[in-house]
């Protein structure tokens, strides 16, 4: 079990244990809240970095795969652009976004690879046709 000492918990030693936020005074909780934000917002982009470079190496295995001429890689589409491609609303879309692995969060935006897209879509008219 962790301890807190001096009535002090790093976001470490609250992740590992949340219930000693219920022994935190009041006052060290706008701290911790502002690091927290910080290290969120830095999450985020390493998230963003990480899932362009995968979408780059995935796009390079797969010799582009978009149907585009070479060299001119994948383009991120909005909410309202891959909704329109899915057949589906934008609410829908942003309420069941973390079930496509071809999602890009860039900050509080979302963002999906139209190349994974079209993947996506061609796999699912394979699998539809073999099932009649």
């Amino acid at each position: 079990m962790v301890t807190v000492l001096k009535d002090r918990a790093t976001i470490e030693q609250l992740a590992a244990d949340p219930a000693l936020a219920a022994r935190l005074p009041a006052e060290a909780i706008p701290a911790l809240m502002g690091e927290l934000a910080a290290r969120q917002a830095a999450l985020s982009a390493v998230s963003s970095a990480l899932a362009a470079r995968w979408m780059e190496a995935t796009a390079a295995r797969a010799g582009n795969g978009s149907g585009a001429p070479s060299g001119t890689g994948d383009e991120l589409l909005n909410v309202r652009q891959a909704a329109a491609k899915l057949n589906m609303s934008p609410s829908w879309l942003y309420q069941n976004a973390w079930r496509f692995p071809f999602l890009v969060r860039q900050g509080g935006a979302l963002r999906f690879s139209r190349c994974g897209l079209e993947r996506y879509l061609e796999a699912r008219q394979v699998g539809q046709g073999a099932d009649k």
